[in-house]
C-alpha cells in the first residue's frame, strides 16, 4: 500500500508557537515570510472529504497527526494495519515557515503537533490525489512518502544509512512550552 501524507507536518504546532512568540518572530523574519500565519491563509483538509475517501475505499487506514506529529501518526497507522514500511522523511510536506520556527527553537517539525494533517494508507496515491483535487480541496497537499511491506520493520530510506522509525515520543509542542515555562 502507498503511504500518503495529507497536509503539512508541524503546521498547527508552528502556528501555536507563532502566536506565543509573535513579537520575537516578527523581529527576526520579514512580514512577507510570516504572512500565511498572520493572515490565517493556511490550508487544512476537509474532514468530510477524507471520510468520503474512506467510504469509497480510496483510503484503507487513516490517522490524524495531532499529538506527536506525523511520525507518531505514521507509527499508529502502521500498527493498525500490522505492516512494516519503507518511507522517506524528506518527502513529508512541511512549510518553510515551520522549518524556520522549528530550527530557531530546536524542535523537530515531524514530531510537532500537526492538527489538520493526516497519514493514510491507500492502494493508489494518484487516484486519491485526483479525488481530493476533484472534491475542491484546492491548495491541499497530498504526498506519497513510501510503501508498506509485509515485514515489521519501519525503515527510513532517505539517508546514507538505513534508519528506523522510533516509537512515538511526547509532542514537541509540550517540550517547547516547558522550555518557555508557560
Amino acid at each position: 500500500m502507498d503511504i500518503v501524507v495529507i497536509g503539512y507536518a508541524g503546521l498547527s504546532g508552528s502556528l501555536e508557537i507563532y502566536k506565543l512568540k509573535r513579537e520575537a518572530l516578527r523581529a527576526r523574519y520579514c512580514s512577507r515570510f510570516l504572512r500565511p500565519f498572520e493572515e490565517g491563509k493556511l490550508v487544512f483538509p476537509d474532514e468530510a472529504v477524507l471520510e468520503e475517501s474512506l467510504r469509497r475505499g480510496l483510503i484503507s487506514y487513516i490517522e490524524a497527526a495531532d499529538e506527536g506529529g506525523v511520525m507518531a501518526a505514521l507509527w499508529r497507522v502502521l500498527d493498525k494495519s500490522k505492516k512494516g514500511c519503507e518511507y522517506s522523511q524528506r518527502k513529508i510536506p512541511v512549510l518553510q515557515q515551520t522549518v524556520e520556527i522549528c530550527e530557531l527553537y530546536g524542535i523537530n517539525p515531524y514530531r510537532l503537533s500537526s492538527k489538520g494533517c493526516f497519514v493514510c494508507l491507500c492502494n493508489n496515491e494518484r487516484e486519491l490525489s485526483a479525488y481530493l483535487e476533484m472534491s475542491g480541496c484546492e491548495g491541499l497537499v497530498s504526498t506519497y512518502i513510501g510503501r508498506t511491506d509485509s515485514t515489521k520493520a519501519r525503515k527510513r530510506t532517505d539517508g546514507e544509512e538505513t534508519a528506523f522509525l522510533r516509537r512515538p515520543e511526547p509532542d514537541e509542542l509540550l517540550r517547547f512550552k516547558d522550555k518557555i515555562k508557560l
